[in-house]
């Protein structure tokens, strides 16, 4: 008996794959600016990382800050600080960021099927929120607080509450963004139309759709 053909799917490039991270991080971070640590652009490194290797890494985290920074100090949301402090801000927001996409390069090639994907990403994402949030927390002291033990002290304290809010975020996101971008790493676009095209093997299939025991 003939079997029904699969809806192609189409290839997606890394230049295309690479440009839709771009998107999302800075379409999430710009509506979501004004609710504090709740943003797009952890996640969107961590899979440009772990998804498209070293060079993607560091494309994807700069082009995202550089284009959502842009449009919130356009849009007005960046406050009244002086250029010294945006400068000083922005050295440790996209270095945190370029450093959560080289956590993401060590999951490269771990990416085997969604399900158990998901869960590593996710648990990694976790741990580089920790990291991003205590490295932003410093440039937050040179920057606000006093240069003492009590000034530094004062700024761990402070960040608790919004550590909590980055982890929520984190935790909301990963799975959510990385579920979408890890299906279309493994089997391409769905393609509208349907065509007599040979089904993969049933290895290939097994490849990236099924989860090993």
């Amino acid at each position: 008996m003939r079997r029904i053909p699969d809806v192609r799917v189409k290839d997606f490039n890394k230049m295309g794959f690479a440009l839709a991270l771009i998107l999302v991080g800075v379409v999430g971070r710009v509506l979501l600016y004004k609710y504090s640590n709740f943003e797009t652009v952890l996640v969107v490194s961590l899979l440009a990382g772990t998804l498209l290797g070293k060079v993607y890494a560091l494309i994807v985290p700069l082009a995202t800050m550089a284009i959502s920074d842009l449009a919130i100090y356009t849009l007005g949301f960046g406050g009244h600080y002086g250029i010294g402090i945006i400068i000083g801000l922005a050295f440790f927001t996209w270095t945190g960021f370029l450093f959560v996409g080289f956590i993401g390069t060590r999951l490269k090639g771990k990416v085997i099927c969604i399900t158990k994907s998901i869960a590593l990403v996710t648990g990694v994402g976790m741990i580089a929120t920790l990291i991003f949030d205590v490295w932003t927390t410093v440039g937050y002291w040179l920057f606000f607080l006093p240069h003492t033990a009590g000034g530094f002290g004062i700024a761990f304290v402070q960040l608790a509450p919004f550590a909590v809010y980055h982890l929520m975020s984190s935790l909301m996101f990963i799975p959510l963004v990385g579920t979408i971008f890890i299906y279309i790493h493994e089997n391409g676009i769905p393609s509208l139309n349907i065509s007599p095209i040979a089904r993969k093997s049933d290895d290939e299939r097994d490849s990236t759709e099924a989860c090993p025991a």
